[in-house]
């Protein structure tokens, strides 16, 4: 509900907390209100965006350590010499109150963090330094000459559970599906009174708009994290994995294409199951065929393809035959024959294929989109 200068200031104030902010469980709300309301969106790459192409600071560990008697039960909190209660009062050894020594010890851990006065200025000055050097660095940082992207903190906001949100939000067109209630009523446009009495949106520019120029931003980092890290965040089905998928839906990038079609039909060390067995794996390819599909249906011009790269290398590797043994496996092929670029040559190769019960639920669904397949051809 503020004003422009009001939302100016509040960027100003997240200066060297926007990281920690996006990873703490109340404070990405602030991060992504923000970001849903702003209009100046240079500003909001300037002031914001940039922190998440540094390192997380070197005390944020620390600050993250559990607090002095947080987490304890009622009665570790009870000062030596009272005896615990058992709910009800009775058992409370009143008399030994005045024996009790209310100025608790610290104890040896507690101790040595304690600093000297000599000390306390000199950390301080370091820290200082360490400031001004951060806020040093020039807006443009050079994500490509980075040797990795695992000391940045938008890799480490990607791989968290607040900090993912604030990135589905900017990258999903429609993140709701991402988002929990509370935080959908939150992002539900302001409306100020105006002089003239009449209702109007607080923030002027358009939704969808506005995103894509914020994230435009994180383009190139965020494709350089996906890259690196494309199993880790895969695994994380539920938090890397998501923002793996809408990053590959909102930017062409053939590498990570490859590198992604690589891992799902790639054979593991043995013993371990196949990656396209996987829930999380299964999860990412289904629905990006999907959105492939739907795409070239609307004549998207994109030149990389996951489907097309997928399909080129289970005919190389003659990997086909095992993805039809399996359920998921089978699932994925029956998505693949709704892809306009691939489903000709496919429906040719399993022309004759009828999927057994080893495949389970994914070889009916098979058997089903092969059969209306040659139906309507």
């Amino acid at each position: 509900y503020g004003t422009a200068k009001d939302r100016k200031k509040m960027m100003q104030a997240l200066k060297s907390n926007v990281a920690a902010m996006l990873l703490d469980d109340h404070g990405y709300l602030a991060v992504i209100r923000l970001a849903a309301s702003i209009d100046d969106t240079v500003q909001f790459q300037k002031m914001v965006l940039k922190e998440l192409l540094l390192p997380l600071p070197q005390n944020f560990k620390q600050n993250q350590k559990k607090r002095k008697m947080e987490g304890q039960t009622a009665d570790e909190w009870v000062p030596r010499g009272v005896a615990k209660s058992s709910g009800s009062g009775k058992n409370m050894n009143t008399e030994a109150l005045d024996e009790v020594n209310w100025d608790i010890d610290l104890d040896e851990n507690d101790a040595e963090d304690e600093l000297s006065e000599e000390e306390a200025k000199e950390e301080k000055g370091v820290e200082s330094k360490e400031a001004d050097e951060q806020a040093a660095v020039e807006m443009n940082v050079d994500t490509e000459s980075m040797d990795s992207t695992d000391h940045i903190s938008l890799y480490d906001v990607a791989m968290n559970l607040n900090g993912s949100k604030f990135l589905l939000y900017l990258l999903a067109k429609d993140p709701s599906k991402y988002l929990d209630q509370d935080l959908k009523t939150l992002l539900q446009p302001a409306m100020i009174l105006t002089d003239e009495k009449n209702y109007v949106f607080a923030s002027k520019k358009d939704e969808q708009a506005r995103k894509r120029e914020i994230i435009a931003f994180l383009k190139l980092p965020l494709i350089k994290i996906c890259k690196e890290h494309a199993e880790e965040m895969i695994e994380q089905q539920y938090i890397g994995c998501r923002v793996l998928l809408e990053t590959m839906k909102n930017f062409e990038d053939a590498d990570l294409v490859n590198v992604v079609a690589n891992l799902f039909i790639t054979p593991r060390n043995k013993g371990e199951v196949a990656f396209y067995e996987c829930c999380s794996p299964h999860f990412l390819i289904k629905n990006i065929i999907l959105f492939e599909a739907s795409q070239q249906r609307e004549n998207n011009k994109r030149k990389v393809w996951l489907s097309d790269v997928i399909f080129e290398l289970l005919q190389s590797n003659n990997s086909l035959k095992n993805l039809l043994e399996t359920s998921r496996g089978s699932f994925v092929v029956a998505d693949l024959l709704n892809v306009p670029s691939v489903s000709k040559k496919l429906l040719e190769i399993l022309k004759d294929h009828k999927c057994g019960e080893e495949s389970g639920k994914g070889g009916e669904v098979l058997n089903e989109a092969l059969a209306k397949s040659k139906a309507a051809n």
